[in-house]
């Protein structure tokens, strides 16, 4: 959707879009923690060692509840490949990895949570990269040319076709 508005020289609906994406995203909130829970179904019938499964589902639960966020993320950063801005990219995700190691780490085991942590510091270091992605979204050159903060809206008939084919690829 970025793309085509970009392409036909539409740069508020460009920017509508990623409004839309990330209303979208907050909207399947109720999916992501029906798939939290749903994880014991889920993860069973893969016949993992109790052990295992155990470790799956203390990362599985937190790391679902969280997903919202990296599809956040996800949009933001189709927001800026979309446009031909993939500097923006490139700097989200290199300071995403970077945080999330160090999270990870942090979360893991100077706070002792083990594989919970790891779900807790994957979902914060995207949180970080989706602050970073709103903050160039929201700031300098492209916020002016984009119209970004003004485009915020949510249109129900946009957020359906980001559904209709974002679903199906997720």
């Amino acid at each position: 959707f970025v793309a085509q508005a970009y392409g036909s020289r539409r740069k508020a609906r460009a920017s509508r879009a990623l409004w839309n994406a990330l209303w979208a995203s907050l909207a399947l909130i109720p999916l992501f923690l029906a798939l939290s829970y749903a994880g014991p179904y889920i993860i069973r019938p893969f016949g993992l060692e109790p052990h295992v499964e155990q470790l799956a589902l203390e990362f599985w639960m937190p790391r679902m509840g969280g997903a919202f966020v990296g599809s956040m993320a996800w949009a933001a950063m189709g927001f800026f490949n979309g446009i031909s801005a993939v500097r923006y990219t490139l700097a989200i995700i290199l300071t995403t990895t970077v945080v999330n190691a160090i999270a990870n780490q942090v979360f893991m085991f100077e706070l002792g949570l083990g594989m919970k942590g790891s779900a807790w510091g994957t979902n914060f270091a995207q949180l970080v990269g989706l602050s970073i992605a709103l903050w160039f979204f929201l700031h300098g050159d492209i916020a002016r040319r984009y119209r970004s903060a003004l485009m915020w809206r949510p249109r129900t008939q946009v957020i359906r076709s980001l559904l209709a084919i974002g679903l199906p690829i997720g």
